[in-house]
């Protein structure tokens, strides 16, 4: 039985995906004990050395020239439906590029293989380590009545039972405009969402209510959902970050224990980089 993380690494002309992916990969190696390999899917040839050490597969895909086009989103491409065809592990545990583990989650592992097939974060955290409960950001899954499923951490079994929920993501991805229309106009985004697409394929194969559990669960960084007054989408220049020597992750003093989303590009700086790169 395999196990491993696995994570899309699709530069564009903002972001270079593939060096957060290289920070999360570092990360994984740093803080866990058990299972700390990830793969990545890009159609972005990787020839730096560090890289192609650090990365247990790199999977390399031809690119869809104009699927930026048709989304109209940064972070979501076509590879975002894809998970269950190009991971090479039996269990897989899915992540947004732009997250760093602090601390261990190999326990989770366990919890999951004896009783679970699919299962995604639905419960989220604040730096302070709040429950979040702001829709801020998600009135379209209030108004619609969608599940709350987070595509930036999840975890799934490569097995037939698994296989025909990634059949109808491919399907809703492929004609989400169909589907979203289906939604309430107030708040229905104009662009693909992978949340969103994820979320109607769960709502339409009635799958099971996992929102009562606690893992998987991660620190999500958006900063309208920290409760703490107005601050700046760049949450970098209104909270204070401090590293220390031991790679402990404080913000505001808050020290970071969950998978850190921190979605603001910026926290990502090359002495942060260097740091892990020294634990290795």
């Amino acid at each position: 039985m395999t196990r491993g993380f696995i994570t899309i690494a699709e530069n564009n002309n903002n972001t270079d995906f593939v060096r957060m992916a290289y920070s999360l990969a570092l990360s994984l190696k740093f803080s866990q004990t058990n299972y700390n390999k990830l793969s990545i899917i890009t159609s972005t040839p990787i020839t730096e050395a560090k890289y192609i050490d650090v990365f247990d597969k790199i999977i390399l895909v031809d690119a869809d020239a104009n699927w930026k086009d048709k989304s109209k989103s940064l972070d979501t491409t076509s590879l975002c439906a894809s998970y269950f065809d190009h991971t090479p592990y039996d269990e897989t545990i899915v992540l947004d590029a732009d997250m760093i583990f602090p601390n261990d989650v190999s326990e989770w592992w366990d919890m999951f293989t004896k009783r679970i097939n699919l299962i995604f974060t639905t419960q989220v955290k604040t730096f302070r380590g709040h429950k979040i409960n702001n829709d801020y950001y998600r009135k379209v899954y209030t108004e619609n009545n969608l599940p709350n499923i987070y595509t930036g951490l999840f975890y799934f079994k490569k097995n037939s039972i698994v296989k025909p929920f990634f059949d109808l993501v491919k399907q809703i991805f492929n004609n989400w405009e169909f589907f979203f229309n289906e939604l309430k106009e107030t708040h229905r985004p104009d662009f693909l969402s992978a949340d969103i697409a994820y979320a109607i394929a769960y709502k339409i194969l009635d799958l099971p209510d996992y929102s009562d559990y606690s893992i998987p669960t991660f620190t999500h960084m958006k900063s309208q959902l920290q409760d703490v007054g107005k601050i700046k989408e760049e949450w970098t220049k209104s909270l204070n970050i401090f590293i220390t020597d031991k790679l402990e992750i404080k913000i505001n003093n808050y020290i970071q224990l969950l998978p850190f989303h921190y979605h603001d590009k910026n926290f990502l700086t090359e002495e942060l980089i260097k740091s892990y790169e020294n634990f290795k």
